[in-house]
């Protein structure tokens, strides 16, 4: 054999054995991006799921905060006319005491 055909031979082993190595770090690459990915899939999800929950919490407290609010509406108004009321009998009682 010629000296050129064992140097090709040779070069020829190095480059394969270069793309095997390649091809291994390539797959190990593509293995841990493919976990990865699952994982960021899997955390979406449960952000997505928490998100959904805190939206509906949201809701019901705020539906809770309007009924409150409207309830606090409907006691002030009582409130105000109490406070009428009382100062027009405080009003009758000190023009009828006055007379």
């Amino acid at each position: 054999m010629s000296s050129s055909y064992k140097k090709m031979k040779s070069d020829t082993f190095d480059l394969i054995s270069g793309l095997i190595e390649s091809n291994k770090i390539l797959t190990q690459s593509l293995q841990y991006n493919e976990k990865l990915s699952r994982k960021l899939i899997e955390r979406i999800r449960s952000l997505k799921t928490r998100v959904d929950d805190l939206e509906q919490l949201n809701f019901s407290l705020k539906e809770d905060w309007e009924m409150c609010d409207a309830a606090n509406d409907k006691k002030l108004e009582t409130i105000h006319k109490l406070k009428n009321k009382l100062e027009a009998q405080e009003n009758n009682f000190k023009i009828g005491g006055v007379n």
